[in-house]
C-alpha cells in the first residue's frame, strides 16, 4: 500500500485523478472559482481530486466525480498519467487521467469548486480559459483508439519550463 506522502529526492508525491466525461461531441468541465496550484480562477479543468490513502484509482475517480457533479460514471477508461513538478515546491503531483462516456444521475451545475459547463470538443483548441497543462494531453487521451499517455511537466510557478511525453 502506498502512503499518502512518499519521499523522492525530498519531494512528496501526491496522487490525483482527473476525469473527462464525454457526452456525444461535448466534454464536461469545471470552471474554477479560485486559483489552486497552477489552475487559475476562471480556468476550465476536468473533474477529479485527491486519491485517499489505500484507495483504488478507479473507485477514487468515480467517488470524486460523483462528489463534484452528482453523476455516477457507468464506464471509466484509464488513459494515462501526467506528472506535475513545481520547481520551488516539495511536492510532485501524480495525476491519473480518465475518460468516461456513460453516466447516470442528475448534473449539479455548481459546487464549492466552481461551475460545471459542457463544451463542444471541436472548440477545445479555441478555448482561451482551458487550464494550460491540459493542452499537453487532452486531445491525445480523447482519441478512441489512443494508447496510454505518459507526460511530465516541470513548472516555475504556473509557467511550464520543461516537458516530456511518451505513449505505450
Amino acid at each position: 500500500m502506498l502512503s499518502e506522502k512518499l519521499l523522492l529526492d525530498n519531494k512528496n508525491i501526491k496522487q490525483f485523478s482527473l476525469i473527462y466525461l464525454k457526452n456525444n461531441d461535448q466534454l464536461l468541465f469545471l470552471e474554477r472559482k479560485v486559483t489552486k496550484g497552477i489552475v487559475k480562477a476562471g480556468q476550465l479543468l476536468g473533474l477529479g481530486g485527491k486519491i485517499e490513502v489505500g484507495e483504488d484509482l478507479f473507485l477514487s475517480a468515480k467517488r470524486e466525480f460523483k462528489e463534484e457533479s452528482g453523476l455516477s460514471l457507468e464506464n471509466l477508461f484509464f488513459k494515462g498519467n501526467f506528472v506535475l513538478v513545481q520547481k520551488n515546491s516539495d511536492a510532485i503531483g501524480m495525476i491519473y487521467l480518465f475518460v468516461a462516456t456513460e453516466y447516470s444521475g442528475e448534473l449539479i451545475t455548481s459546487n464549492r469548486e466552481g461551475e460545471l459547463v459542457w463544451y463542444d470538443i471541436k472548440d477545445l483548441e479555441n478555448l482561451n480559459n482551458l487550464a494550460e497543462h491540459q493542452k499537453l494531453f487532452l486531445e491525445k487521451i480523447l482519441e478512441e483508439e489512443s494508447s496510454i499517455y505518459s507526460g511530465i511537466g516541470v513548472y516555475d510557478d504556473a509557467q511550464l519550463i520543461s516537458y516530456s511525453e511518451s505513449s505505450i
